[in-house]
């Protein structure tokens, strides 16, 4: 009977040895960039861009592990997911650079020396999604089941 007991626990000490608590570490990082993910691409459509820009910069996410157990997930860029979760309040005028010379100062608005300028374009209010806080509510419920599905894998092995 003391030999049971014994198997038993050198099987929970394998099951939760660092390594295999490093790769619980992962499944839940994975699941959180999923969540987010999923979390922008209800908002904002299946390309995950805000519509309206330009540059059709997606949201992006990323996890890293710091000292200890922390998880910490990177919303990348910050300025897109901050506009996506809360707008924009102000408006204003975005006036061309002057790297073109010349060209960049043609016709239109003039700036403050009197030249005009080409190219001007201007940003109004936007209403906010509430990206960000989707993305918490969904890496609450996900993290949670997959390192949970990670775990009962790991006990049906033994």
């Amino acid at each position: 009977m003391g030999d049971t007991f014994g198997s038993v626990a050198a099987d929970l000490r394998a099951l939760f040895d660092n390594s295999t608590i490093d790769s619980y570490r992962h499944v839940a990082g994975k699941a959180a960039k999923e969540a987010a993910a999923d979390a922008a691409k209800g908002d904002l459509g299946a390309d995950m861009a805000m519509s309206n820009f330009r540059r059709r910069v997606p949201l992006k996410s990323g996890y890293e592990f710091e000292a200890g157990t922390s998880l910490v997930l990177g919303l990348r860029p910050a300025g897109l997911w901050n506009l996506a979760d809360r707008g924009r309040r102000t408006e204003g005028l975005i006036k061309p650079r002057r790297r073109g010379g010349k060209a960049a100062l043609d016709a239109g608005f003039p700036d403050k020396y009197g030249r005009p300028l080409r190219a001007l374009s201007r940003f109004g209010p936007s209403r906010g999604l509430g990206t960000v806080d989707d993305a918490e509510k969904r890496i609450e419920v996900d993290v949670v089941k997959a390192v949970d599905r990670a775990v009962a894998e790991r006990v049906g092995r033994f």
